[in-house]
């Protein structure tokens, strides 16, 4: 089966629409960064290789939240922590229609991955640590799982979730790497992200409809599984894989 396909404009519009919704929860160096990994993708639409491309934001260099108790309601929490974003997508863009054209969509080639971790700000007598990390990420035809899942942990030999172990796959509804942004700065931020976001603010005008028309695609889709479903709901849940045009603007549900 072939990988997932997604717009070019869609996804350079959710970075830069992103990059102003997360104005003040992201650190300044992380805004910059936001504009590389939008200047990445571009890049790679305009350039002239057919081959295909690691899209990431690199481990040395995460997009980072500002330091926050918020993950507490009241801003109750125990400690300021912060929020870090890694990615990497292995993406092949597909020939334009015409060659004065610049390429409409891209595919995933079978590595979509979003990493979150939260560590400790740390302090005069203590190195920052890391006390959290989960992974979402996007499946194939030979996933074991959910095609939309998170994993927890799961990096290292050590317990628990351990490499060797590669469940649970939890499933999710976010995926894309500003998505799965969104979803932590809305757990590390209880009672200031929402808020936020329910203001009307011009970079939630181009973000909210992208996020709503892949959440209303997934849940159809899901929705679509169940309604033909041989044996427990669960497992055609399970096992099911989406079709490649599923986000596709324009395209039938």
């Amino acid at each position: 089966m072939s990988g997932l396909r997604f717009s070019f404009q869609e996804m350079l519009d959710e970075i830069s629409s992103f990059a102003g919704l997360a104005n003040g929860f992201i650190t300044p160096q992380s805004s910059l960064l936001l504009f590389q990994f939008r200047s990445q993708l571009e890049g790679y639409r305009n350039s002239t290789t057919a081959s295909g491309f690691d899209w990431e934001i690199e481990e040395i260099n995460p997009l980072q939240t500002i330091p926050t108790k918020d993950y507490e309601p009241g801003g109750g929490g125990a400690a300021l922590l912060v929020g870090e974003i890694t990615s990497k997508w292995r993406i092949k863009k597909e020939a334009p229609k015409k060659k004065s054209m610049a390429s409409q969509h891209f595919q995933l080639l079978g590595l979509a991955s979003t990493r979150v971790r939260i560590r400790t700000t740390g302090s005069n007598t203590e190195a920052p640590k890391e006390i959290a990390m989960w992974r979402m990420e996007l499946g194939d035809s030979k996933s074991p799982g959910c095609y939309f899942h998170t994993q927890i942990l799961g990096q290292s030999d050590d317990p628990p979730f351990p490499k060797s172990l590669p469940v649970p796959r939890l499933p999710i509804l976010v995926m894309t790497p500003l998505a799965v942004a969104e979803f932590m700065l809305g757990e590390l931020f209880q009672d200031q992200w929402e808020p936020h976001t329910a203001r009307t603010v011009p970079h939630l005008n181009r973000w909210a409809p992208i996020q709503h028309e892949r959440f209303n695609r997934l849940l159809d889709w899901k929705k679509s599984l169940l309604k033909g479903s041989v044996g427990t709901p669960w497992s055609s849940l399970k096992k099911g894989q989406p079709d490649t045009d599923l986000f596709i603007p324009g395209k039938k549900k």
